[in-house]
This record gives C-alpha cells, sequence and structure tokens, in this order.
C-alpha cells in the first residue's frame, strides 16, 4: 500500500485496489494482523483487562473495515469481485 496506507478509512484519490498477495486470502490483512498481535501480546500479559481491550480492538477494526468496505465498493467498481472472491474480512475463517 506504501504512501497510501493511512489512518482514515478513505482510499486516497490515486490509490489502486490491491488484490495479490494477502489480499487475495484476506480484504484487511493489516487489521487481522493487528488483531492477532493484540491477542497475542494480552494472552502474555498479566493484566486481567488486556483481552477486554483486545475484544475492543477486534470489534473496532471490524466496523471500520464494515465503513471502508463501503467506500471501497463506491472507488472501486472492480471491488465487488474480488469481495466474492476473497470472502474473509480480516482473518482466515473466523472474522
Amino acid at each position: 500500500l506504501g504512501r497510501h496506507l493511512t489512518p482514515l478509512p478513505r482510499p486516497t484519490e490515486d490509490a489502486e485496489l490491491v488484490e495479490a498477495g494477502r489480499y487475495a486470502v484476506v480484504r484487511h490483512p493489516i487489521y487481522g494482523g493487528l488483531v492477532l498481535l493484540s491477542t497475542g501480546v494480552s494472552l502474555l500479559s498479566t493484566r486481567p483487562h488486556a483481552l477486554a481491550s483486545s475484544a475492543a480492538l477486534a470489534v473496532f477494526l471490524r466496523l471500520k473495515a464494515g465503513h471502508e468496505e463501503k467506500l471501497l465498493l463506491e472507488r472501486f467498481p472492480a471491488y465487488a469481485a474480488y469481495r466474492r472472491r476473497t470472502p474473509h474480512l480480516l482473518l482466515p475463517a473466523l472474522l
């Protein structure tokens, strides 16, 4: 994604639809990676609220990905077909 990677869900004006690599398996692999990283750190933590924080992050990123999906459908006509070919949103077989 390079310079097109931003914290905001709206694609940049010159963004291109990426369908290769990790994106051929999961539509939002960065969000999935953050969920896995957060969960791993939480499991290593001795703090009881750590898993709750990871769960909150997973919910937030799932909601953000849902919003981003709408924007990507508007921006890229080919996104609907990509979405059908790539059914996993954040993590294969989970989210």
